[in-house]
This record gives C-alpha cells, sequence and structure tokens, in this order.
C-alpha cells in the first residue's frame, strides 16, 4: 500500500501503527551495554497471547505424550 503512494494509504498505516503500538521504552540493559525494548498496547497484547499459547500447548503435548506412552 506504501508503494502505491495512494492518497490516504500513509495515514492509513499511521493510523493502524498508532492502534497497535501505545508506546515505546528504550531503557538501558543490566549490563550497560544493550538497551532493552518493551512494547505497550495492542501489539503487545497479542504478543503475550502468543507466548502464553506456546506454554499451554507445550505442557498439553508433553501432558499427552506421557498418557500415550503409559497406554
Amino acid at each position: 500500500m506504501l508503494s502505491t503512494r495512494e492518497s490516504g494509504a500513509e495515514e492509513t498505516w499511521i493510523s493502524i501503527t498508532r492502534q497497535l503500538v501505545q508506546k515505546v521504552v528504550i531503557a538501558p540493559s543490566s549490563g550497560g551495554k544493550t538497551a532493552e525494548l518493551t512494547i505497550h498496547g495492542r501489539l503487545a497484547a497479542i504478543m503475550a497471547a502468543q507466548e502464553a499459547w506456546r506454554e499451554v500447548s507445550c505442557d498439553l503435548r508433553h501432558q499427552q505424550s506421557s498418557e500415550f506412552a503409559r497406554i
């Protein structure tokens, strides 16, 4: 969409990005040589939900494997 340069396309992408990312916090890491990036907003919630699903599915997979091995 950005490559076509349609009128309003840039504003649309900016609006979508603003809806997904409320704010970004950049802070020095504990070692001081790198930085830690923290994203707040809908994108952070989506990423947290994906991580939670990965953990749950991994636990379920191990549980089902254990049950299958006992049969």
